[in-house]
Formats: C-alpha cells, structure tokens, sequence
C-alpha cells in the first residue's frame, strides 16, 4: 500500500471523529441550556392542566407551551429525580418561567 491511500485513510477517519465530536457537542450544549437554564429568554407562561396526565404528554405540552425545549430530555430528567407522581397527578394552573431550569420547574409542581 502505498502513504498516500495511507495518509487519505487516516485524514478521513480524522475528519468523521471530529465532526462526530462537533455533532455531540453541540447536541450537549443545547441539552444543558435547556436543562439547567443557562441562556433561556425569560417569559411568564400560565400553565393549565384539566386533568393527571402521564409524564410524557406533560412533557410534551411544557414543550408546546415553551417552557422547555426538549420534552424527551425533560421526561428523561424527571424519571431519574423519581418526581414522575408528581407530575402525573398535577392538574390545574401553575405560573412558570420559560427561564427555569428543569430542577426549578419540578419544585414549582411539588410546591403546588
């Protein structure tokens, strides 16, 4: 084999780790803005639920009212704090920040 096919193998699995890298990266970065609050426009949003929903549709209408970003992440987050019963027998009207973090957004439901 000769340095050149070589050095062009080396040079693409070099470039694929790096864009791989890239990809991650900012999927991490949008992740954690998200989850921690990070840089998030601030806006006041009346969140209303008329009856317990499943952890998952939840996540998905905080998603559609813009509280959170990402709905799997949060469902995610919420399962591993163990505040799923919490959230499913939620139902009402709650005031929340499209500015909180995922922790604060969680309090405020327990706080309820």
């Amino acid at each position: 084999m000769s340095k050149n096919i070589l050095y062009r193998f080396a040079l693409s699995k070099i470039i694929v780790i790096i864009l791989c890298a890239l990809l991650f990266g900012g999927l991490a970065i949008s992740l954690s803005n998200d989850a921690f609050a990070f840089v998030k426009p601030s806006q006041s949003i009346t969140f209303t639920q008329d009856e317990p929903i499943s952890l998952y549709e939840l996540s998905s209408e905080l998603q559609s009212a813009g509280i959170i970003e990402n709905a799997f992440s949060f469902w995610i987050y919420a399962r591993y704090k163990n505040a799923q019963t919490v959230l499913e027998n939620f139902y009402g009207s709650i005031e929340l920040d499209s500015a909180m973090s995922y922790r604060d957004i969680i309090n405020k439901f327990k706080n309820f």
